[in-house]
């Protein structure tokens, strides 16, 4: 759970600060939306299986409860401040989602993270 704390809400915060020195509105009303859809993304995805976290505990999402009120709402900080910034929509939600999705890719390989079968079976339907 420690390694929660620091690098899913500790160290994204870090970044968060500056952010919010620079654009405190941005991160004021960006944040606590992003932290939202966070939280509902990752309360379904317990439990219906498709993914974990570790440490396991009692309640699931608590493991993950540092990455929806850091990491997550950090990122989504920086993606609306580049994109109004750069106006270079399509190549910066490409970036992000490449971005984000080597992190998890990173979880899983280092034992961290892991995706049920029910993941895997949900994208056979499709």
């Amino acid at each position: 759970m420690v390694l929660n704390i620091v690098c899913g809400l500790f160290l994204p915060w870090i970044l968060g600060v500056y952010l919010y020195h620079k654009h405190p509105l941005t991160v004021l009303t960006v944040a606590p939306f992003a932290s939202v859809v966070s939280f509902v993304i990752n309360t379904f995805g317990f439990a219906l299986e498709f993914w974990s976290l570790n440490p396991p505990m009692r309640i699931e999402t608590l493991s993950a409860l540092p990455l929806d009120i850091g990491l997550y709402p950090v990122l989504g900080c920086w993606y609306i401040i580049l994109v109004h910034r750069y106006k270079r929509f399509a190549f910066l939600t490409v970036t992000f989602a490449l971005g984000t999705t080597l992190l998890e890719g990173l979880g899983v390989a280092l034992g961290h993270a892991s995706y049920g079968k029910r993941l895997l079976e949900s994208y056979v339907v499709v």
